[in-house]
C-alpha cells in the first residue's frame, strides 16, 4: 500500500459491470483471484439494492451521488412525451447532475476516467481541463480525450465487443472477449502509472457480457470460460493496490438466472395500448442497395413504384396477419422474411421501451387502467408510480410505471413475444456490491454492526477522505465508519456552480470557441 504524505490523497474507483456480491463470491471460490480477494478480505464489503438494476442509470447514480430523479437518465434513450411519445439517444448532455470527476475538476484536481457510460460527446463534461476519458463501449466512436493523448494511445482503441447477444458461438465470442481486454489493458496500465492524479475509475463491461452470453456462469459453471478476463483484472486490481491510498470496488447490479418472462408490449398490443408497424424490406427482399430512382419524363420510375406498391400491399396483408397468426410465428416469420416490425410511437398508449428499467411509459389518462392490467399479475411484485421510486426535479422524465418482478422473472419488450413464457437467460438483478480497501479502512470483521450502504453513499465518502465538501443535495453520506480516522465533512452546492460552466460552456460552443472548461 502506497502511504501518502501528501494533502490530497489518490483514490482508485473499480467498477465491475454487473459483479454482484454472490456473484463475486461464486468467482473467488473458485478461481485463485489475489487482488481481488486482497481487496474483499482485508477491507471492508458490502451489497446494496440497485433500482433498476441498469447500467445507465445506476452508474450515474453511482457516479452523483444522487437518485435519477436528480440526475435525469433513466436508460440508454431519452422519451419525450409532449402529445406523443419520441425517444431519443441519452448522451452526457443528458446527465443532469455532476459526476465525480467533474466535481474534482471543478475543484482543480484530476481524473482519469474509463469506460464511464454517458461520456459522448466530451465537451459537454464539466472542467475537461482537469480530465483524461477514454470513451466507454456504448459511445458511437471510440476516443480517448485530450486529443494528445489519443494520437499517442490510438493503437488501444479497438472496437469492443459488446454485441453479446448476436454472437453465435461461444468459444470464438469469449475470445474476442479476451483478445479486447488483452489490448486495452496496456492503455490501462500507461494511465495508471503515467498520468497525474487524484482519482482513477474504470469500469470493466466484459464480465457482465460474458455473463449474459454464457448463463453458466452466473451458476458458478463453466467458470474457464471467464478465468482470463478475470485473471486479467485481477492482475491490473493487484496492482492499484501499490499505487493509491484508497480502492474502491464497485458493481451497478448483480446477475441471477431469470426462468420466466413477461411479454410486456404484447400484453399491451392485445389491450389496445401499444401500436406497432410492420415494415418490407424491399432493399434486402431483391439483394441490392438502395432502390433507385429513374427519371423517365420527370416522374420516378419503375423500382420506386414497384416497391411503394410492394409495401401498401403488405401493409394491408400485415393487418389480416396480426389477426390470425401467433406471436410464437410471428417472431419466426420476420427471421426468414425480410419484414420489421415497429412500435408506432405516436399513436401507442403505452410502451416498455427498454426491459432492464422495468419501465412503461403511458399517456395521459392511462395510467390507472395499465397499473391494473400489470398489478393482476402474479409473477409481478408490484406496481410502482415513478414518484415512489424517483424524487427531483427531473422526475418526470422517468417511466410513469415501474414493474418490479419476483425472483428469477424478467420482462420482455419485443413486440410479438408471448405474453408469458419459460426460458433460462442471465439477467440483471438488484444486488450490487461495494467494496473499500485502503489506508484508514476498518476490515468489516472488525465492526460490531452491519453497514446499511446505498448506492449514493460512494460520491460524499470518497469527497470526504480526498478532503472536499460533499454536496449539498446528495443522496447519500460518507461512511466515515467505515474508516478509523475523522474527515472532512462541510457540504458545497456543486450544482450550481455545475449549470453555470454549462451554461458558459454552451455560450462558448455558440460562437464557435473552442472547449477547454
Amino acid at each position: 500500500m502506497k502511504s501518502s504524505t501528501s494533502i490530497r490523497r489518490k483514490v482508485c474507483v473499480i467498477g465491475l459491470d454487473g459483479v454482484g456480491l454472490r456473484n463475486l463470491r461464486n468467482m473467488l471460490g473458485v478461481l485463485p483471484l489475489n487482488g481481488i480477494n486482497r481487496v474483499v478480505s482485508k477491507g471492508f464489503v458490502s451489497s446494496f439494492i440497485s433500482l433498476p438494476p441498469y447500467t445507465p442509470c445506476a452508474w450515474t447514480s453511482i457516479f452523483t451521488g444522487v437518485n435519477p430523479g436528480k440526475h435525469g437518465i433513466y436508460g440508454f434513450y431519452k422519451v419525450s412525451r409532449n402529445g406523443r411519445i419520441t425517444v431519443n439517444v441519452s448522451t452526457s448532455y443528458d446527465v443532469k447532475y455532476p459526476r465525480i470527476f467533474e466535481i474534482l475538476g471543478m475543484s482543480g484536481l484530476k481524473s482519469v476516467v474509463i469506460n464511464v457510460p454517458l461520456v459522448y460527446p466530451v465537451h459537454e463534461l464539466v472542467s475537461l481541463k482537469n480530465l483524461v476519458v477514454v470513451s466507454d463501449w456504448a459511445s458511437p466512436k471510440q476516443f480517448i480525450y485530450p486529443k494528445q493523448d489519443e494520437d499517442r494511445y490510438r493503437e488501444y482503441l479497438v472496437e469492443p465487443p459488446h454485441k453479446w447477444a448476436s454472437a453465435v458461438n461461444v468459444n470464438s465470442y469469449v475470445k474476442a472477449v479476451e483478445a479486447f481486454l488483452e489490448k486495452r489493458i496496456d492503455l490501462y496500465y500507461e494511465l495508471l502509472e503515467k498520468e497525474n492524479y487524484n482519482l482513477f475509475i474504470i469500469v470493466f463491461s466484459e464480465l457482465d457480457w460474458l455473463m449474459h452470453r454464457i448463463p453458466d456462469i452466473v451458476m458458478g459453471k463453466q467458470m474457464n470460460l471467464v478465468y482470463k478476463v478475470l485473471a486479467l483484472i485481477d492482475k491490473f486490481i493487484g496492482r492499484v493496490c501499490e499505487v493509491c491510498d484508497l480502492i474502491v470496488l464497485v458493481s451497478d447490479h448483480g446477475f441471477t438466472i431469470s426462468r420466466l418472462f413477461i411479454g410486456v408490449n404484447s400484453i399491451l398490443a392485445r389491450n389496445g395500448l401499444m401500436m406497432s408497424s410492420y415494415k418490407l424490406n424491399i432493399d434486402k427482399l431483391f439483394h441490392r442497395q438502395q432502390p433507385k430512382k429513374c427519371d423517365v419524363g420527370g416522374k420516378q420510375g419503375f423500382n420506386y413504384i414497384t416497391s411503394r406498391i410492394i409495401r401498401n400491399l403488405f401493409e394491408v396483408i400485415s393487418v389480416v396477419t396480426r389477426k390470425i397468426v401467433s406471436s410464437q410465428a410471428l417472431n419466426k416469420l420476420e427471421a426468414i422474411v425480410p419484414i420489421s416490425t415497429e412500435i408506432d410511437y405516436s399513436s401507442s398508449k403505452a410502451i416498455m421501451l427498454e426491459p432492464a428499467n422495468w419501465g412503461i411509459y403511458v399517456k395521459e389518462g392511462y395510467v390507472d387502467l395499465v397499473k391494473k392490467l400489470f398489478s393482476n399479475n402474479r409473477f409481478v411484485k408490484k406496481v410502482l408510480h415513478r414518484e415512489e421510486l424517483f424524487w427531483g426535479p427531473h422526475t418526470q422524465e422517468a417511466p410513469d410505471l415501474i414493474l418490479v418482478p419476483r425472483d428469477h422473472v424478467f420482462f420482455d419488450a419485443r413486440i410479438h413475444a408471448e405474453p408469458m413464457y419459460l426460458d433460462y437467460v442471465s439477467e440483471h438483478e438488484p444486488h450490487a456490491m461495494i467494496a473499500f480497501y485502503g489506508d484508514y479502512v476498518l476490515p468489516a470483521t472488525s465492526m460490531d454492526n452491519p453497514i446499511n450502504v446505498s448506492i449514493y453513499d460512494l460520491v460524499p465518502t470518497i469527497l470526504a477522505y480526498i478532503g472536499l465538501p460533499i454536496p449539498r443535495d446528495s443522496d447519500g453520506k460518507p461512511r466515515i465508519e467505515v474508516f478509523n480516522v475523522g474527515f472532512y465533512n462541510k457540504k458545497y452546492d456543486y450544482l450550481e456552480k455545475f449549470k453555470m460552466l454549462r451554461k458558459i460552456k454552451q455560450l462558448k460552443i455558440g460562437k464557435g470557441g473552442k472547449v477547454k472548461s
